[in-house]
């Protein structure tokens, strides 16, 4: 492990551990995604961290966030984020601001097409 993802998990645990409470946990029972917590994990990082690491470590550096997420149980779509952005970069497609996923069409017979889906929010 090199020191910028020791310094990304260190970070991760912080924001994590600050931001995700008991009562973020109920609330997103209730009406779903923060979004000011999904913004603020972003402007960290947290939602693209391959973005900021050299090919070979980014999915290292994907894993230390995402393991860190899920032992605080973040309430936040890490996984789908991550692994689209990831999945874009190694295509080389440049990605807009915003939550990116990946999905398959459901709407053709062939399920086997994936498509990314970008959000303008």
């Amino acid at each position: 492990m090199t020191e910028n993802h020791r310094l990304l998990e260190e970070t991760s645990e912080r924001f994590f551990a600050r931001r995700v409470t008991p009562e973020v946990l109920l609330a997103f029972e209730g009406i779903g995604l923060d979004t000011r917590l999904r913004d603020e994990a972003q402007a960290l990082g947290l939602s693209r961290p391959g973005e900021s690491f050299a090919p070979g470590t980014s999915w290292q550096a994907a894993a230390l966030v995402l393991r860190v997420g899920g032992r605080h149980a973040a309430p936040l779509p890490l996984a789908e984020e991550i692994v689209a952005a990831q999945l874009a970069s190694a295509a080389g497609l440049v990605l807009p601001a915003g939550m990116v996923g990946l999905g398959l069409d459901c709407h053709r017979r062939s399920m086997g097409n994936l498509y990314l889906v970008f959000s303008s929010d």
